[in-house]
Order: structure tokens, then C-alpha cells, then sequence
């Protein structure tokens, strides 16, 4: 039997029959349902435990702490406890990649062991809500985070629109943040506070209390002329800027610290990350913002 049939009959049984994948050709054949990564048009991004474009494909790529082996997981075999038993009771499993469900190919990774964020604490999932999530751990001085990286999308973009599933185990915490992009643009909290940093420019949003340990819905939207907006759970979004953006941004660069990436000692997030979707556009405009958190809130019950 070919090495690739091999591989999708170990993945089969490994997720425990869970829908995971063909033994015969390493798929479960047609996929009705595309997800929201690729409804709309589809995402730019978009990173999830659950399946939300991946078309019961992989998700994630795990580490396990004891002698640093690497699995590939789809949705189904995270749920089914596959990724648990892969790690073993006593280990720990990091992520060592995280796949981008939107069909393009910018997919999150760590190489730097110490660098990598969380998914099984001491043989347990790390769950926020009981949904599963991803850790991003404080490993150095002064909010020093584990983070994630991958290629920007290229070609600046006016107008787009980030959807956060995350939380944040620091109620004192000054400058985490969630999402880095390219030309200093950061979605990141202030004390449990939703912050927008473009460039040198700080902007708040009026209803913006995150709860420690719980999930919160984050949405970041910029309009085509570079207005930025954003909005916790189901508020309404808040222009937060009389001026637009100085220009067009190269999105989605790094995760769990800020656009630079220069120092894991310096606006690091110490919480968790359970979904982000990025989308060229602003999806209000389309009038699908709607929908998008919807289908968010139905799996992860936030407001």
C-alpha cells in the first residue's frame, strides 16, 4: 500500500472513525457545507479548531512535549480526543502550525520550540467555554508571549474586517495583542480593554470590557476609506478615528504579539486564541458582518 494511503488509514483510526478522513483517498469525499472562511467570497485567512473552511481536512499541527513528534489534526479528531491521546497523559502539546482553513495558504507557524503556544496542558485539551482554544503563555520578562507567524497577505488593503475569538488571563495586562500586522497596524487589549494601534495612534473602544478566562468576539474593521472601526460581542461597531489610516496595510503577520515581532518581551499575549478570521473588506458594507458573527456566537455562545 502507497505511504499516503497508510498515512489517511492512521488518520482515520486516529480520530477514532470522527469523520476525519477517506481511508480510501484521504478526504470524506463532497463537503456541502464551506464554512465561513469561504462563504462571502472567502476569507483572506482564517484559523480555528473547529472546522470553518478546512472541509474536514487538518487544522493544526501538534508537538508533543516528551519527544517532540508532530501530528497534523482536523476539527473532528481535536474533538474527539485524538490530539489528547497523541500527546500521552503526562506531556504537553504545542502548536507547532496552524493551518489557514481559507484555502490560501498562509498558515500560522513556530518552529522555535520555546515560542510555540499551548493546546494540551498535562494530557488535558485547553478549553475556554469548553470550546477548544490555543494558549499563547508568558515566557518572558514583561508580557513576554509565545506567538505565531505567517506571510502577509500582500498588496495593502484598504478596507478589511478581523474576527477575534479569544480572552485574556490578565486582568492588569497593558498591550497584549491578539493580531500584528504589517505597517503597525495591532488589535490588542489595555487592561482588558479593546485597543485598535495603527502606527503611532491608539484608539479605545467606548464598550470594550473583556472578562478574564472567558471569550469575547473582537471585530476590527476598516472601511475603503480607511476609517477604522471595531466592537466587542454584539455591540454595535464605533468609528474610533475623525482621520483615515495613513495607507493600505499588508494583513495577517503575526499572532499572540504585536507587528514587529522584534521582541517576545513586549505586548505579548498571555490568554488564549480560539479562532481569527480575516477577510479583505469591509464585510458591514456587505451587509454580512451579521451573519459572520452569528455563525460565531452559535458555536461559541459569547453574548
Amino acid at each position: 500500500m502507497p505511504s499516503e494511503k497508510l498515512a489517511s488509514a492512521e488518520n482515520l483510526l486516529k480520530g477514532n472513525l470522527a469523520s476525519a478522513w477517506n481511508i480510501l483517498e484521504g478526504s470524506s469525499g463532497d463537503y456541502t457545507d464551506l464554512g465561513i472562511a469561504r462563504r462571502f467570497g472567502g476569507s483572506a485567512a482564517a484559523y480555528s479548531l473547529r472546522d470553518i473552511g478546512a472541509m474536514n481536512g487538518r487544522v493544526v499541527e501538534v508537538r508533543r512535549s516528551n519527544d517532540n513528534a508532530t501530528e497534523d489534526f482536523s476539527a473532528a479528531q481535536v474533538a474527539s480526543g485524538a490530539v489528547e491521546a497523541f500527546v500521552g497523559g503526562s506531556n504537553s502539546g504545542y502548536v507547532s502550525k496552524w493551518y489557514d482553513q481559507s484555502g490560501n495558504g498562509l498558515d500560522m507557524a513556530q518552529s522555535a520550540l520555546a515560542d510555540q503556544p499551548r493546546i494540551v496542558n498535562s494530557g488535558t485539551l485547553e478549553t475556554i467555554g469548553g470550546k477548544p482554544t490555543v494558549r499563547f503563555l508568558n515566557v518572558g520578562t514583561n508580557l513576554g508571549s509565545t506567538f505565531l507567524t505567517a506571510t502577509p497577505i500582500s498588496g495593502g488593503q484598504n478596507a478589511f474586517t478581523h474576527l477575534i475569538v479569544a480572552s485574556s488571563e490578565n486582568t492588569g495586562a497593558v498591550g497584549q495583542t491578539f493580531i500584528g500586522c504589517t505597517d503597525g497596524v495591532d488589535l490588542r487589549l489595555s487592561t482588558l480593554a479593546m485597543r485598535i494601534r495603527s502606527g503611532n495612534t491608539n484608539r479605545t473602544a467606548t464598550a470594550n470590557t473583556l472578562t478574564s478566562e472567558a471569550n469575547s468576539l473582537l471585530t476590527y474593521l476598516r472601511t475603503s476609506d480607511r476609517v477604522p472601526k471595531m466592537a466587542l460581542n454584539n455591540n454595535s461597531l464605533e468609528a474610533r478615528s475623525a482621520t483615515p489610516d495613513a495607507g493600505a496595510d499588508n494583513l495577517n503577520q503575526i499572532m499572540g504579539e504585536n507587528s514587529t515581532g522584534a521582541s517576545v518581551d513586549s505586548f505579548g499575549l498571555v490568554g488564549t486564541i480560539s479562532e481569527a478570521i480575516l477577510y479583505s473588506g469591509d464585510k458591514d458594507a456587505a451587509s454580512e458582518l451579521s451573519e459572520l458573527k452569528t455563525d460565531i456566537n452559535n458555536y461559541y455562545s459569547i453574548f
